[in-house]
């Protein structure tokens, strides 16, 4: 009997122990119920649980996607850098010497000092009071702005701190375990055994303009063969944690280091030549700079190669204070130019030997063919002077060349009097087959071409031909072309590429002919042995009357003294040239000095040609002795 048939029993006598039976069911279905109950709400609970569980499973299962599949490369990096770590390792930049052996450059350890802001900073909040903190007990030891250091925060997590410290400093930091952020770099710096007289052939290093790190040839032999000299950077790969301690190494690559480099270089000459030319561009009130170059017309071999003003590579490389680095810049006579390839300048009556060149082999005149010289031209109202205004009367070719007449060069440019003319497009073209408004290809950056005039990007008229045909007016060049066009003759018509490396890793560099044949055989006799007389009594290179007799070598040269307005003074002023050989028959040496506003060729640069000459064969006559 269940419950129910015990309600429904219509008997009023109930058996007791049925009774309780009965009780006993009804508590447990009333409990039943309540179950029930609470099972239907526990049951809502665990769909909620069960839905809740789903849509976070569904969630972290597109993030898992995300991660793995779509972005997989992009979080496998960044994860991969927080565990491995690579460095570059520095390789040692070549060594450069000169063509003794003279090492003109050295690798010397630079302490860099930086912060890593990975170290100290909490990234989440990009909090940096802990780098704070570090460069605080950071600035008791070294002097270094905080402020300014700070400002840097936002840019990178590497953080320069200061360029160049000692090594003394860099021991006390290192020493310092409360200082984990701030790392000490070990750099291969350069320092220069000449600091100025070989800035212009070396140049300098600096940190690449485009390169985050990365140092780089500034100027000179260090920026033209950066490639040789830099090397090539190794890698050290290891495990780090959070902190970028070092825990386990996995791949290490040695660096390359640099080519070495042996210049054509004579350090002595060189020396002398610069400090000869500082000295008269200090002593010449008007004078802005200068150049003297060394060459060796058999091979174009560049000997020495001297410019003034300079500027100390050293201070370059370590860093001029700013002070400085702002006088230095702010100078008018531009100490970073090379004058010697970059500069231009009208080259005044040196090139009287690409004008007499074609004039012979044009047929305008023959070696004997005169002119009469008063001192000066008439063409219509115009007056065109002589450099000597009383004039050189008589005047043939050799005289011309000799005594530097300018009348006879006007007369034959222009076919004054009926003659044959020259012109303006004889002269461009002989111009150009000298190599002048074109690159001789020196091994040296920013090389200028110059430039020939044609008379075709103007209005031309006579007298623009008559001042080209001297080496003035809109033409213009460099004084290594000066030098590359007197070679020409010191080596019986044949011009070698100009060059300042002879070696590079051991491997010698090839010569290459850059102008060759240009003259029939008589012509260039005849053009060679007018430039002898200007070195002998009644030429106008008087400091070589007596080479000769102090040497026992023959030699000749060119004198040259271009006009030019100078915007200081606004005046004509002029820029002094020579440019010479010795010995006469086969020249061994070719000396080439300009002065801008630097006085007259024959008072001026003539004299410093002659002591670059007798310095170079006195020591040559010294060396056989000590041979001997």
């Amino acid at each position: 009997m269940d419950l129910s048939d015990l309600i429904k029993h219509s008997s009023t006598k109930i058996n007791i122990k049925k009774l309780k039976l009965g009780f006993k069911e009804l508590g447990n279905i009333l409990v039943l119920k309540e179950n029930n109950l609470a099972d239907k709400s526990s049951n809502r609970y665990l769909k909620l649980i069960f839905l809740t569980f789903i849509l976070s499973l569904s969630i972290f299962a597109i993030r898992i996607f995300d991660l793995q599949v779509r972005n997989s490369d992009i979080y496998s990096k960044l994860a991969q850098n927080n565990f491995l770590r690579n460095e570059v390792i520095v390789p040692f930049r070549g060594l450069i010497s000169d063509r003794n052996g003279e090492y003109l450059v050295k690798n010397v350890p630079k302490y860099v000092l930086n912060q890593n802001l990975s170290k100290c900073m909490i990234k989440k909040d990009k909090n940096y009071d802990r780098c704070l903190l570090e460069l605080e007990k950071l600035s008791k030891i070294i002097s270094i702005d905080v402020t300014k250091i700070r400002e840097k925060y936002d840019t990178s997590e590497l953080i320069s701190v200061k360029g160049d410290i000692t090594k003394e400093e860099a021991v006390l930091i290192g020493s310092n375990f409360e200082l984990k952020s701030i790392e000490i770099t070990i750099l291969p710096q350069r320092e220069y055994t000449f600091s100025e007289s070989y800035s212009h052939i070396l140049g300098y290093v600096g940190l690449s303009d485009t390169k985050i790190g990365v140092y780089e040839g500034k100027q000179g032999i260090e920026s033209f063969y950066n490639s040789y000299l830099s090397g090539v950077p190794g890698s050290d790969v290891y495990k780090s944690d959070s902190l970028n301690n070092k825990l386990d190494e996995y791949s290490q690559i040695s660096p390359i280091n640099g080519k070495n480099i042996v210049l054509t270089i004579d350090s002595n000459l060189q020396n002398y030549a610069y400090e000869l030319l500082r000295e008269k561009i200090i002593s010449k009130p008007n004078a802005v700079g200068g150049v003297i170059i060394a060459q060796d017309p058999r091979n174009g071999e560049i000997l020495a190669l001297a410019n003034y003003p300079s500027f100390d590579v050293n201070k370059m490389t370590k860093g001029y204070s700013e002070k400085e680095f702002e006088e230095l810049i702010s100078k008018t006579n531009s100490p970073f130019l090379n004058r010697a390839v970059s500069g231009l300048y009208p080259p005044g009556s040196v090139f009287k030997l690409v004008t007499g060149s074609a004039i012979l082999e044009e047929g305008v005149a023959k070696p004997q063919d005169s002119i009469f010289d008063p001192g000066y031209l008439i063409v219509g109202n115009n007056r065109y002077n002589n450099w000597k205004q009383d004039g050189h009367g008589v005047v043939d070719f050799n005289k011309a060349m000799r005594v530097s007449n300018d009348t006879y060069y006007y007369i034959y440019s222009s076919g004054y009097g009926g003659l044959k003319p020259l012109g303006i497009s004889g002269i461009s073209r002989w111009a150009e087959k000298f190599n002048f408004g074109s690159l001789t290809g020196v091994d040296l950056p920013s090389e200028s071409r110059g430039f020939v005039p044609d008379g075709k990007y103007k209005d031309w008229f006579l007298g623009d031909t008559f001042i080209t045909a001297i080496g003035q007016g809109d033409l213009l060049s460099t004084p290594i072309q000066v030098s590359t066009l007197t070679s020409y003759f010191a080596n019986n018509q044949k011009a070698f590429v100009p060059k300042v490396v002879k070696e590079i890793d051991n491997f010698q560099k090839k010569d290459k002919v850059l102008i060759e044949n240009l003259l029939n055989q008589e012509n260039f006799e005849t053009v060679k042995k007018s430039l002898e007389d200007v070195n002998l009594p009644g030429g106008t290179a008087y400091p070589f009357f007596d080479f000769k007799n102090v040497h026992n070598i023959r030699s000749a040269g060119k004198t040259g003294t271009s006009e030019y307005l100078d915007s200081r003074f606004g005046e004509v002023l002029t820029h002094a040239w020579y440019s010479g050989f010795a010995p006469y028959e086969q020249g061994e040496i070719v000396v080439t000095v300009f002065l801008e506003s630097g006085g007259s060729g024959s008072a001026d640069a003539a004299p410093l040609a002659r002591k670059v000459m007798d310095f170079y064969f006195n020591s040559k006559n010294m060396k056989k002795t000590e041979t001997q």
